[in-house]
């Protein structure tokens, strides 16, 4: 639809923080994960564990997408082992973390559509204007009220028809 004046779409996956870094959490309370024997066993963990409603087409997707199958003992893991998503979640949640959200944010220099799970804690609404007046464009925000932090996932078809949108809206 905007070929010519898109050169890129980005996927920014923000955890934006509710506390200043100095009081951030040192540990993530996250129970480590396990090998699932079979995928049933996988979308309930997720569906027990991530926020937001998940259609069970959707989670089935996401879950498929996402989890390895390991085709000699049959089972269903993570991409990363249980030892080293603990350590990434650890450090997101760390002062010591250095993605700095917000100094990459000044950085943007282009239209920005961005998407909130509506019941997300990763992305929350009390740190929604914070991250907005980062930006040095004027974004636009979707918010999605039944999604947590995979709005693409859990309300696939409202993220399709504002991308189209905002594409189309380009020209």
């Amino acid at each position: 639809m905007a070929a010519g004046q898109v050169a890129a779409v980005v996927l920014i996956d923000p955890v934006v923080h509710t506390v200043t870094l100095s009081a951030a959490p040192t540990a993530v309370s996250t129970p480590l994960l396990k090998t699932f024997a079979t995928l049933e066993e996988a979308e309930r963990h997720f569906r027990e564990t991530e926020e937001g409603e998940w259609a069970g087409d959707m989670l089935r997707r996401f879950v498929q997408d996402i989890m390895m199958h390991d085709s000699k003992s049959g089972t269903w893991r993570f991409p990363y082992t249980p030892a080293r998503l603990h350590r990434l979640r650890a450090f997101t949640s760390s002062p010591e973390n250095d993605y700095n959200l917000f100094k990459k944010a000044e950085a943007v220099r282009c239209p920005v559509l961005a998407f909130r799970g509506g019941m997300s804690n990763r992305f929350p609404g009390t740190t929604e204007q914070a991250f907005l007046q980062a930006l040095t464009s004027e974004p636009k925000l979707v918010v999605c009220p039944r999604s947590g932090h995979f709005p693409t996932a859990t309300e696939s078809e409202t993220v399709i028809e504002e991308l189209k949108r905002f594409l189309g809206g380009l020209r």
